[in-house]
């Protein structure tokens, strides 16, 4: 092949290329963006949960300390750790604590409670977040303490021994991105009564 023949070649090669990029990307930005601007109208059109839940209250005994979820079977406590349930609401500031700190709370408190706590899983998480509201994405009317934030998960990320799971009660969303320094609240699960 000529020197001349090369040129012609490689500047072929170039148009179809930069034709491509001209035709290509442009097509790629469009659906991305209508994708995109589909999802966000869809979430941003959602209730907040208060509003959305004010006329479905869906009130739990007031009498006992945990919501029974009857899709799951699981016992969630109704307050944030650190907080004491009387009288029907959570009274006193939640804790919050990194993963480590969190993890050795709860077993402190299983020493000397009469039932048997534990974090919930990223499952168990997921079961609570209501897909037709938000901020909270979680039913304040269980859950009354509640207020956005990362929720601590007792899955471990496979990221690395420094991130841990968490549900953002936002809108409901689990990242395992989570640095396990961070301090958050928790919600519980009774496991089982001592």
């Amino acid at each position: 092949m000529s020197i001349e023949n090369f040129k012609k070649h490689n500047k072929k090669k170039a148009f179809k290329k930069r034709l491509l990029n001209i035709i290509f990307i442009p097509i790629l930005i469009l659906i991305f963006l209508n994708v995109w601007k589909k999802d966000f109208s869809e979430y941003r059109d959602l209730p907040g949960c208060y509003e959305f839940f004010n006329d479905k209250k869906e009130l739990s005994n007031p009498e006992i300390d945990y919501y029974l979820d009857s899709q799951t079977n699981l016992k969630w406590y109704k307050c944030l750790l650190g907080q004491k349930y009387e009288n029907g609401m959570c009274n006193g500031i939640p804790v919050e604590l990194n993963w480590e700190e969190t993890n050795n709370y709860i077993q402190d408190i299983n020493l000397s409670s009469s039932y048997v706590w534990r974090l919930p899983d990223n499952g168990e998480l997921k079961s609570l977040v209501e897909k037709d509201c938000r901020n909270p994405a979680i039913n304040p009317f269980k859950f009354n303490s509640i207020y956005i934030s990362n929720l601590w998960s007792t899955t471990i990320s496979n990221r690395g021994k420094k991130f841990a799971c968490a549900l953002y009660t936002y809108d409901g969303r689990l990242s395992c991105m989570i640095r396990r320094e961070f301090k958050h609240p928790s919600l519980l699960i009774i496991d089982s009564i001592n």
